[in-house]
């Protein structure tokens, strides 16, 4: 996670920064607060069988390696900011109730909890009311809004490239030599390409689903309660 970027920032203007890895790695929200306790926080749970399957495809998008569903489970999730060394994340029962405890500590009434399965359904809806909770004006309408899955786990880009571009070495390069607002023109775009090529991918079976929930039963019924 790299704060320093946002420092010298107007302070007419709203930052925003975006990771479903944040959500795994809880630490970073003290990092946050002590950025600025002041800052608005968005978490945006998910059922856990839908959770942990989205971000196995996530992950398997910038690997090289092959793991099933299952092995992936087993391993846990390597997760890393481009100032750290990746850390291997192990899932256990209520992990992701602890995350959102640890969130409500930290940010209280800094901190908006919202159902994913209710933003899939309306995500201009989400985008209001994120406006209206950071206290700016409302941009986003149906005149100007289009629903472009940058980040979906089912687009379809090269395993090579995104293994690549999220490694320190090529980060530290490319930032060297490069201007930002060029290393974002073509992060932008290639994230764009990936949206308009979302390839349906198999979904869990139901030997899956099972062994799930004996990972997350008390996640499962924290959600169920929160949704």
């Amino acid at each position: 996670m790299v704060l320093d970027k946002y420092k010298d920032i107007d302070n007419q203007k709203v930052a925003f920064d975006i990771s479903p890895t944040y959500f795994i790695f809880p630490e970073v929200y003290q990092t946050i607060y002590e950025f600025n306790p002041d800052a608005k926080v968005i978490l945006v749970i998910r059922e856990p069988a839908q959770w942990v399957y989205s971000l196995y495809k996530q992950q398997m998008l910038g690997s090289l390696s092959k793991l099933s569903f299952k092995e992936f489970l087993e391993r846990g999730a390597i997760v890393g900011f481009s100032s750290k060394k990746p850390k291997n994340i192990k899932f256990y029962d209520g992990m992701i109730e602890d995350s959102v405890e640890k969130a409500k500590k930290a940010f209280g009434k800094n901190l908006l909890i919202y159902d994913f399965e209710e933003f899939n359904k309306n995500p201009l809806k989400f985008l209001n009311l994120v406006e209206d909770f950071c206290g700016i004006e409302n941009y986003f309408n149906k005149n100007n809004f289009t629903n472009h899955k940058i980040n979906s786990g089912d687009r379809q880009t090269s395993k090579l490239i995104n293994s690549i571009t999220k490694q320190k070495w090529f980060i530290d390069l490319i930032t060297s030599v490069l201007p930002k607002k060029l290393i974002s023109s073509v992060r932008n775009y290639y994230d764009y390409l990936g949206s308009k090529r979302i390839k349906k991918t198999s979904e869990l079976i139901e030997i899956d689903i099972e062994f799930i929930r004996t990972f997350f039963k008390k996640d499962i019924l924290f959600y169920n309660n929160f949704s």
